[in-house]
């Protein structure tokens, strides 16, 4: 998903190519957190555009006291997404709603080095006076998509997810744990 780099306004956000006939909305690819098998390239760039535009639509704004952020919101959405693809999944949760998902594809080397693909799910507080666009409307608008976190790790983490789950589902097994 290439990134477009920050609008007027602070507003954040990241290039993604819509399938042709999809008016611009992504696909329907997340209806109820499970999505069918997707092999073209531009599948995938779609599958996580939607996952991104879901994401910053979860409004997981930390503005520094522990009991905001809920990051539950979208560690359900990443473990909803990658269940069935064969990638082992366990949460955490220090406080109430702060939840965080560990996802891993097991290495078939119990020796061999592992690769953490590391993101978080939370975004700092937006003003939306200061935003040409909803900052938590995750909306793709002439191809790229607008909000919190699209420029800043949620994009990150969408294209990490969509990856490991598209990996995990073709049977791919490192040698080390990729999680």
């Amino acid at each position: 998903m290439p990134v477009a780099g920050r609008g007027a306004h602070r507003s954040e956000r990241v290039s993604a190519m819509a399938p042709e006939g999809s008016g611009g909305d992504g696909i329907d690819g997340i209806d109820g957190l499970g999505c069918g098998p997707v092999t073209a390239e531009t599948s995938r760039t779609a599958e996580a555009t939607d996952l991104l535009q879901h994401l910053i639509r979860n409004q997981c704004v930390n503005d520094g006291t522990v009991d905001s952020g809920h990051e539950y919101r979208n560690a359900e959405l990443l473990e909803g997404y990658l269940e069935g693809s064969g990638v082992d999944m366990e949460t955490f949760e220090p406080e109430p709603g702060r939840t965080s998902l560990v996802a891993r594809i097991h290495g078939s080397d119990p020796t061999a080095p592992s690769l953490t693909l590391l993101g978080h799910t939370d975004v700092v507080p937006a003003n939306s006076d200061d935003w040409r666009h909803d900052p938590f409307g995750g909306e793709l608008i002439d191809g790229v998509v607008w909000g919190r976190g699209a420029i800043d790790m949620l994009n990150l983490t969408a294209t990490m997810a969509t990856g490991m789950r598209h990996l995990a589902a073709s049977g791919f097994r490192p040698a080390g744990d990729l999680t």
